[in-house]
């Protein structure tokens, strides 16, 4: 379609809307004398006998509803919340309730219709406007309990008094007004088309400027906290207002141009991107709350679970806005959703897959971040458990990050797969080529698979964990970080050592349970050696009773004479430690041990060289004179 059609078509489109306007008034008087007629007959007043049937069961039960739900709702618009969360708390079950009684109403309207043999077409006319004037109830609700008009305690949305009372019955009548625009047309076409257009045009005009409106409002309310924030609007080369004038205007002079369905996909298109972003600031708006009520109690608890929880709630916000924005565009395109696309027309099953990869991309997000939300609170109370390199949760630590991996990577494929398969793509031979392809692998890359598999029953076994200090193959140093191939060692000297599973081999874990440190101490040969051990031994007790070493000590300081040398006693000295405190304990245990023996007047033994000379060569070098 070129542009000289589409502006053919759109000003054809634009005289139509001209002359139904014109056409309107004429014909709704016309169609009001019609009506009128069509009462005194007696289809007329069989079908407005129904009616008021109708409105009596439906206003009946709901009254009975309100008679045991009255009371509940009074004690929770008289409550008085002390944090947010607990406004929030009243703000839903507000919503609850009155959303059981537009239920209760409006099935009940329905279910007594169909009871009924109704004239030619007035059923449907009754079940469009029931559902219609439900919507619009629903919307009151939720409207009433965000804004709380009556009561500031209770309102949620940052909003004076003043400025909510005008905005609920402001929003309402808007919504009133749509429902009608989208209603009405269809209702009363087969009687006065003119009337149907020109109520079409008029909405879409109306719907327009609520939507400037709406924005220029927002504006206005919008203030910036910082230098920043004016700083980026500065930088906006046309204000929100004036874009949202010209998006509107753009989707009008379509629909103008004969492409209604597609105008009507742009309009749904954006109310679900503005819905999502309300939705996602209200969800948000929450959890602040609810991470600022516990720090208002000064509780110790850390908030993972609440980022879980809140990742989550953006996740199914987001999943049942676009989902409700797909289903609105299908049924636009008239997609079949309860029935498989059979003889439909290409597009219809091209819109139906559409639908069917959006559904799974919106339902992969949400268990991905289930998942990584689980890993990542789980990793963060791992981390405040104090000390998880080397206390029981390292296994933890080192499992999670590989389990989070592992299960993106599975998702993805299975995404992909879905998506495939959504898509008409066969994937049983892709299947089959990649079992081929991986025997193949496996058979040309032995060591790639041993190293997998090493690696797999080394974590399996718990060998080693991220912090432990092991020693493997070529290799020893500090476990960093774990791959699906390989692991990280980082020597005391600083390097990092990339290892295979496969050529670990045997693997010698340094910081498990408990470790003996062994140390020597030379002293004189002519000591009393019992007297050393008890000293050593009340220097190892003393060590236990200090608050800064106690903890580190798993078994006392015990020393005990090893070996004789010409010249030396050596004492041999063990302590017991928790893994990687042994170095600060053997240090702490070196300046006791000194001051001890200094105190009990014991020297330690001269590392010099003695000659010992016997008989008369010992005389003879000791008649020597001085200066010979």
């Amino acid at each position: 379609m070129t542009i000289r059609t589409a502006l053919a078509r759109a000003q054809n489109e634009l005289a139509t809307v001209f002359s139904n306007l014109l056409a309107a008034p004429g014909e709704a008087a016309g169609l009001w004398r019609a009506g009128l007629d069509a009462l005194q007959s007696v289809e007329g007043v069989r079908g407005f006998a129904y009616l008021l049937i109708l409105v009596v069961v439906g206003a009946g039960l709901e009254w009975l509803y309100w008679i045991y739900a009255s009371p509940a709702l009074r004690w929770l618009v008289a409550g008085d919340p002390r944090t947010r969360v607990e406004a929030w708390r009243i703000a839903g079950r507000r919503i609850a309730i009155g959303l059981c009684a537009v239920a209760v109403s409006t099935l009940s309207i329905l279910g007594t219709a169909g009871a009924f043999t109704w004239p030619a077409s007035l059923l449907d006319i009754v079940t469009a406007v029931t559902l219609a004037v439900a919507a619009v109830r629903a919307l009151a609700v939720i409207v009433r309990a965000l804004l709380s008009p009556d009561s500031s305690r209770l309102r949620l949305v940052r909003m004076r008094t003043p400025e909510a009372k005008i905005a609920v019955p402001a929003i309402l009548t808007a919504a009133g007004v749509l429902a009608g625009g989208i209603v009405l047309p269809d209702v009363i076409e087969p009687y006065a088309p003119a009337v149907a257009g020109a109520v079409r045009a008029l909405t879409v005009l109306v719907g327009c400027c609520l939507v400037v409106a709406a924005i220029v409002i927002a504006e206005r309310r919008r203030r910036p906290v910082h230098q920043s924030a004016v700083a980026r609007r500065r930088l906006r080369i046309l204000p929100p207002p004036l874009l949202a004038a010209l998006w509107c205007g753009f989707i009008v002079l379509l629909w103008l141009s004969g492409g209604p369905r597609w105008s009507l996909t742009l309009a749904i298109a954006s109310l679900t991107i503005a819905a999502e972003t309300l939705s996602r600031r209200f969800v948000r708006t929450f959890w602040e709350a609810w991470r600022t009520d516990r720090m208002s109690a000064s509780e110790t608890a850390d908030a993972s679970p609440g980022s879980l929880y809140e990742d989550l709630s953006l996740r199914l916000v987001r999943f049942v806005v676009a989902l409700a924005g797909v289903i609105a565009c299908a049924i636009v395109w008239d997609v079949p959703l309860l029935a498989m696309p059979g003889g439909e027309t290409p597009t219809g099953r091209f819109m139906l897959r559409v639908l069917g990869a959006l559904a799974l991309l919106l339902a992969a997000d949400v268990a991905w971040a289930a998942i990584r939300g689980a890993v990542d609170a789980r990793l963060a109370r791992v981390a405040l458990a104090g000390d998880p390199e080397t206390g029981a949760n390292a296994r933890l630590l080192t499992l999670l990050p590989l389990a989070r991996k592992a299960s993106g990577v599975t998702l993805l494929v299975l995404l992909v797969l879905s998506l495939m398969s959504i898509f008409g793509i066969e994937i049983t031979p892709l299947l089959a080529g990649a079992g081929v392809l991986g025997i193949a692998v496996g058979f040309g890359a032995q060591t790639l698979v041993r190293d997998v598999l090493s690696g797999v029953f080394y974590l399996a076994e718990d060998v080693f964990r991220i912090g432990d200090y092991i020693e493997g193959g070529n290799a020893k140093g500090t476990v960093e970080r774990i791959t699906l191939r390989t692991v990280a060692l980082r020597h005391q000297n600083g390097p990092l050592h990339f290892v295979p599973y496969g050529a670990l081999g045997s693997v010698r874990n340094n910081s498990r349970d408990w470790v003996i440190d062994k140390f020597e101490i030379p002293l004189p040969p002519d000591v009393d050696s019992e007297k050393v051990r008890k000293l050593i031994k009340s220097i190892g007790q003393a060590m236990l009773e200090d608050p800064e070493l106690a903890p580190f000590i798993v078994a006392p300081l015990k020393a005990k004479l090893y070996r004789i040398e010409p010249g030396v006693k050596v004492f041999r000295c063990k302590i017991q430690t928790p893994p990687g405190k042994q170095f600060e304990v053997r240090g702490a245990a070196f300046k006791r041990i000194e001051t001890g023996l200094r105190e009990a007047g014991i020297p330690f033994a001269d590392s010099r060289s003695q000659v010992v000379l016997q008989g008369a060569l010992a005389a003879g070098v000791a008649g020597q004179p001085a200066n010979a």
